[in-house]
């Protein structure tokens, strides 16, 4: 829930943790403070996972891969990039797109955001942004969306139910 992840980032939990904890822990029929409490007696959020012998499967293809590779980055962005497809109602390719450009999970949120109701339009702002050409401000005002609220928006769209 929004409470949730506000309670944990003023505790100064990472993006990491939330995303293990918040989407995953459900995802795998894990109860979130299960998996926090279990992650602060761990090296890594992998062998977190690995010990709480999660069924990674669960989580879909990407995931599986990163997660029997160990690579905690790869896991990372493979449940960003399936909560941007389920929470956002993003195209699957469009996201990866995105990535490939060099979007990070905000800047992929935000471009999704921004780029709704024609998301076709997205690589070509990300590179408008990353040319100069563009703000990230300005080009949240361009959208219609003021700047010190589009966490919030993007918040309420990860609460919501899938679309």
């Amino acid at each position: 829930s929004k409470g949730d992840v506000v309670k944990m980032r003023m505790g100064g939990s990472g993006e990491a943790d939330l995303w293990f904890t918040l989407y995953l822990g459900p995802l795998v029929g894990e109860d979130p403070e299960k998996l926090a409490k279990a992650r602060e007696a761990s090296p890594s959020w992998a062998a977190t996972l690995k010990e709480a012998k999660i069924e990674a499967k669960r989580a879909g293809g990407a995931f599986e891969a990163a997660f029997a590779a160990g690579d905690e980055t790869g896991m990372l962005y493979a449940l960003a990039n399936a909560a941007m497809v389920n929470k956002m109602g993003a195209d699957q390719k469009l996201v990866e797109g995105l990535r490939k450009l060099g979007a990070d999970n905000a800047q992929t949120a935000l471009m999704l955001l921004m780029t709704e109701k024609t998301p076709q339009r997205a690589p070509s702002l990300l590179a408008e942004i990353y040319g100069g050409k563009k703000s990230w401000g300005q080009a949240l005002n361009e959208s219609g969306i003021l700047p010190e609220s589009a966490g919030k928006v993007i918040l309420a769209r990860f609460s919501a139910p899938p679309r």
